[in-house]
C-alpha cells in the first residue's frame, strides 16, 4: 500500500465528510486492502487533525480497512473538555482536603486520545485513563463523543469493542439534532455507559426529558478506582456527572455553532 495511494484515499474521505457533515453519517473509508504496518507507517507521519482509525478484516487476513472519523469540531472538543475537567476537578478536591502532598497523576496515567490495539483492529479515543504504575497501560476507561461524524449505532459498536478488548469502562456521549435551527427541542443528547460485565446504559438526556425540575434523575456516577487499580480504599470516592448541567453546556455550544453559520452563510 503506497502512501500516495492512502494520501488520495484521505482526500476523498475528507470530501465527503465535508458533504455529509450534520448527517451523522461515518466513518469515512480512506482505503481498503492495507497491511497495518503499512498504515501505522504512513499514520504516524501524519499531521492532519483527522481521527484515523484501523479496522481488520477476516481473520487471520493481515489486512484491513482505514477510517476517518471527522475533524474536532468546537462542540465535540468543549464536550470532551468538560468530562476531563469534571473529573479532575473532584478528584483533585478530595486529594487537597485528605492527602495533598498527591495529585490525580500519583494514580491516573491520563492517556488522551493515543492510538490503542483493539481485537479488530486499532482507534483513537477522544480520552483515556489508566493505571499511572503500569508502563505500558491499556485504557481502563475510555470516552468517546460522537458529534456529526458517526450514527448512534456505531458509538454503541465502537464502545463494545473497547469493552471487548479490555477496558473496564467506555462512556459515549451522542450529540444530534433533527434540523438546521437554534430550537432546543430539535436536540438529542444520549449518554451511552458501558460497563465490563454489565452491559449497556443509555440515558437521554436530551431538552424536555432532562429538566430543571428532574436533574437529579440524571445524576451518573463511577468509582474512582475505575480509573486505576492503584487506588486505594481511602481515596474510592464516587466520580459524579450531572447531566443536566452538560445538556446546558452542550445547548450553548451548538447555538453557538448554528449561529456561526447563519451569519457567515457556511
Amino acid at each position: 500500500m503506497s502512501k500516495e495511494r492512502l494520501d488520495r484515499g484521505l482526500e476523498k474521505a475528507v470530501s465527503l465528510y465535508k458533504e455529509c457533515s450534520g448527517t451523522g453519517k461515518g466513518p469515512f473509508l480512506v482505503a481498503d486492502n492495507v497491511i497495518y504496518s503499512s498504515f501505522e507507517k504512513w499514520s504516524s507521519n501524519n499531521e492532519d487533525c483527522w481521527r484515523l482509525a484501523f479496522l481488520k478484516g477476516e481473520a487471520g487476513s493481515g489486512v484491513g480497512s482505514v477510517y476517518i472519523f471527522g475533524d474536532p469540531s468546537n462542540v465535540h472538543d468543549e464536550t470532551k473538555q468538560w468530562f476531563f475537567h469534571k473529573l479532575c476537578r473532584q478528584v483533585e478536591r478530595h486529594l487537597t482536603l485528605t492527602s495533598p502532598e498527591l495529585d490525580i497523576r500519583s494514580f491516573v496515567r491520563v492517556l488522551g486520545s493515543s492510538r490503542f490495539a483493539l481485537g479488530n483492529g486499532s482507534k483513537e479515543p477522544d480520552a483515556s485513563f489508566s493505571t499511572a504504575s503500569q508502563k505500558h497501560p491499556f485504557p481502563r476507561v475510555v470516552l468517546e463523543v460522537a458529534y456529526k461524524n458517526e450514527p448512534f449505532e456505531v458509538l454503541v459498536r465502537e464502545l463494545n469493542h473497547w469493552v471487548r478488548s479490555g477496558c473496564k469502562l467506555a462512556i459515549g456521549i451522542q450529540i444530534s439534532y433533527a434540523t438546521l435551527s437554534t430550537s432546543n427541542s430539535s436536540l438529542q443528547l444520549l449518554w451511552v455507559q458501558e460497563e465490563a460485565g454489565k452491559g449497556t446504559q443509555i440515558i437521554d438526556f436530551s431538552p424536555g426529558i432532562c429538566t430543571l425540575d428532574t436533574k437529579e434523575d440524571f445524576l451518573v456516577w463511577f468509582p474512582f478506582s475505575m480509573l486505576s487499580s492503584d487506588v486505594p480504599d481511602c481515596h474510592d470516592i464516587p466520580l459524579t456527572f450531572d447531566l443536566y448541567q452538560l445538556q446546558s453546556t452542550i445547548k450553548e455550544l451548538v447555538q453557538e455553532e448554528l449561529y456561526q453559520k447563519e451569519l457567515y452563510h457556511v
